[in-house]
């Protein structure tokens, strides 16, 4: 890897950083230093054997030591801005996968304060945007987080292994907390699990906070009575990414059974009925629900994209036969719909 392709790097990751964690306070503009890419390069590559040093250190669980070396840096003045602000962003990201003690904690929490002063600039079309090229701010507000994840997930293995309240810890986590719970549920022995899921499902009823941990669980565990439950109480973002990456860890029949309760969700609807086109060549039941779906001024649009799809001589002639009848406008509506989606994509249209 070169080093201009090695800064880039750097540049997207501190780009993502950012978005991940937000861009804080607004505060003073400090003084600016602006970079072409292959200055920058040059500028710090002799800071590459250091950073390799303090990546080992916290990634060996040293991280008093990690930050030990990079303050040998940071209070060097013969070091350049360029080289100190990499090696402080770097230290920062590299203790993401420590665990903190107090010397790491005190580096995270100062360098929130630390604002970016080294820029380089990239060509876009028609005009030039500034960007940093390591931003501390950033680096560590991730790390903080990545630290409350993980200590989230510790707590969460002790409360599955003690059988305590998985459903209070829920409630009063914050996002990063609840993100290292359902990390620490993925990746939980199902055995584990069975009695917080019976747990959670108690609670689905009083509202659909604790759906989410629910869809979790029941996705390892395979229980699709309960994901289908805490699918139709989850909160619709969450619902609608369940049903996209979990559906898979479930049998054919369970499949069918949990898109069938995800139907009665409208914002549900549209997903659960393209998913059920992939369902249909081996269970009628899917088929069925997407008849049922097509004369729906809401959903018929979905169900007539669905049957488009089933390429078979029973769905064409039924979705013919609709088409130029007058009985029920709206259905033949979708059906000529559903057969011009299917003339597309035998011409190549549907990619």
């Amino acid at each position: 890897m070169n080093r201009r392709t090695s800064l880039l790097g750097i540049l997207l990751t501190t780009l993502a950083i950012v978005a991940a964690t937000g861009a804080g306070p607004a505060r003073a503009e400090p003084a600016r230093v602006v970079f072409e890419t292959a200055a920058l390069s040059r500028e710090t590559s002799a800071s590459a054997d250091l950073v390799a040093q303090v990546r080992e250190l916290a990634r060996s669980g040293r991280p008093a030591e990690a930050v030990a070396r990079a303050r040998g840096v940071l209070d060097d003045p013969s070091q350049g801005q360029p080289t100190r602000e990499r090696v402080r962003f770097e230290t920062l990201v590299s203790l993401s996968s420590a665990d903190p003690d107090a010397t790491a904690a005190e580096f995270v929490r100062e360098s929130m304060d630390v604002e970016p002063t080294v820029f380089v600039r990239l060509d876009e079309p028609g005009h030039e945007i500034f960007v940093p090229a390591w931003d501390a701010r950033a680096a560590a507000r991730y790390t903080e987080r990545r630290w409350r994840e993980r200590e989230a997930s510790a707590a969460t293995r002790t409360i599955l292994a003690e059988r305590g309240d998985l459903a209070a810890a829920w409630r009063h986590g914050d996002p990063a907390q609840r993100s290292g719970m359902i990390e620490a549920l993925r990746a939980a022995p199902p055995s584990q699990l069975a009695p917080a899921g019976s747990a959670l499902a108690s609670e689905l009823p009083r509202g659909g906070e604790t759906a989410i941990p629910a869809l979790a669980i029941a996705a390892r565990t395979a229980d699709a009575a309960l994901f289908a439950r805490a699918l139709v109480a989850a909160p619709g973002a969450e619902a609608i990414g369940a049903l996209r990456d979990d559906l898979p860890a479930f049998g054919a029949t369970e499949r069918v059974d949990i898109l069938s309760a995800a139907l009665g969700r409208p914002d549900l609807a549209s997903a659960a009925l393209l998913a059920l086109a992939a369902e249909a060549p081996t269970d009628p039941r899917a088929e069925s629900l997407l008849w049922s779906r097509l004369a729906s001024p809401v959903h018929g649009a979905s169900a007539a994209a669905a049957l488009a799809r089933l390429d078979t001589r029973d769905v064409t002639f039924r979705l013919e036969s609709l088409a130029r009848g007058d009985a029920d406008p709206q259905a033949a509506r979708w059906a000529r719909l559903a057969l011009d989606l299917r003339r597309q994509r035998a011409q190549g249209g549907d990619r």
